[in-house]
């Protein structure tokens, strides 16, 4: 039992720094789709937010992607400001 859990959570773990990078990598490559980035960002900042990500936040792995996500979401906001308010 003891080791369907730890296999249970690596595989959590995993599935979410996945999730994170794919996210990530998505609105760094494609930055002018505003509304898809905000959208990607949401799910990112979800999965940095809580478990498995929430209690290894000062892995190296996940600060990384923390310290990632923070440079990309402060890009998109900036990008967002240049836009009219119409067009997204």
């Amino acid at each position: 039992m003891q080791k369907n859990k730890k296999l249970s959570d690596e595989l959590k773990y995993t599935t979410a720094i996945r999730l994170v990078k794919d996210n990530l990598d998505s609105v760094t490559v494609n930055t002018a789709d505003i509304i898809g980035a905000t959208a990607r960002l949401a799910k990112v900042k979800t999965a940095l937010s809580t478990e498995p990500l929430k209690s290894k936040s000062k892995e190296a792995e996940v600060s990384g992607l923390s310290g990632r996500y923070t440079k990309v979401s402060a890009y998109i906001t900036e990008a967002k400001k240049e836009f009219p308010k119409g067009i997204i």
